[in-house]
C-alpha cells in the first residue's frame, strides 16, 4: 500500500483511481462496507483503490482545546486499510486553512483533476468541504 502525505505528493497519475473521501477513525462494519467497495470495483476496473483521508481529525485542527478520542490511533488505521487490500491512501494534512476549501473547489480541483477520480465512494452523511 501507497500513503502519500497530502494529494499533493501524488506526482504521477494514478491509474483508473476509484476512491472514497472521509476521515475513517474507525474502521467499523458501515466503513467496511465502503472501502470494500471501492476496492472490489478497482480491482473489477484493474484501477486503483484509494482512501483520501485525513490527519490530523478536523475536530482536533478546529478545536483543539477539545478533547477527541479516536476509535484506532492512525498507524491501526493504516494496518487496517492495508489488511483489506487498499491499494493507495492519501492523508490529507487537515488544518484551519484547508477547511475554509469550498465544497465545489474540493471536488472539483481536488478529486476530479488532481486525482482524477473515476469513480467517489462516500457513507450517507458525508459532505463535501466547507460546511
Amino acid at each position: 500500500m501507497q500513503i502519500f502525505c497530502g494529494y499533493e505528493e501524488v506526482k504521477e497519475a494514478l491509474p483508473s483511481p476509484i476512491l472514497t473521501v472521509g476521515n475513517y477513525d474507525g474502521l467499523h462494519l458501515g466503513h467496511r462496507q465502503i472501502i470494500e467497495a471501492v476496492v472490489k470495483r478497482a480491482r473489477d476496473e484493474k484501477g486503483t483503490s484509494v482512501v483520501f483521508t485525513f490527519r490530523p481529525h478536523p475536530h482536533l485542527a478546529l478545536t483543539p482545546n477539545e478533547e477527541l478520542q479516536l476509535i484506532n490511533t492512525y498507524d491501526e488505521k493504516l494496518d487496517l486499510l492495508a489488511a483489506i487490500g487498499v491499494d493507495v491512501v492519501i492523508e490529507q494534512p487537515f488544518s484551519r486553512e484547508f477547511s475554509t476549501i469550498a465544497p465545489e473547489k474540493f471536488f472539483s480541483d481536488v478529486l476530479v483533476k488532481r486525482l482524477s477520480a473515476k469513480a467517489i465512494y462516500v457513507g450517507y452523511d458525508f459532505g463535501f468541504g466547507k460546511n
